[in-house]
């Protein structure tokens, strides 16, 4: 994954999650998007460079076209 492409998952990561812990935790979603990108930043502090941590692009076999990410943790 690229730093370029990174930056694009890490926010729609954030997004996504922030919108599902303020409906899970009953909390405005400014609140839940900093929780969300608190917890992004200590799980992955130096982004693609995390030691333990694989970031990949998944693309359709026939066109390559991107249609999503994939973040494995060891």
């Amino acid at each position: 994954m690229s730093a370029e492409t990174f930056e694009s998952f890490k926010q729609d990561s954030q997004t996504a999650y922030a919108t599902n812990l303020a409906l899970v935790e009953d909390i405005p979603f400014e609140v839940a998007l900093k929780s969300a990108s608190d917890q992004f930043d200590k799980l992955v502090p130096t982004g693609t460079d995390t030691q333990g941590q694989s970031f990949f692009d998944v693309l359709e076999t026939g066109s390559g076209k991107p249609v999503g990410y994939l973040w494995l943790g060891t």
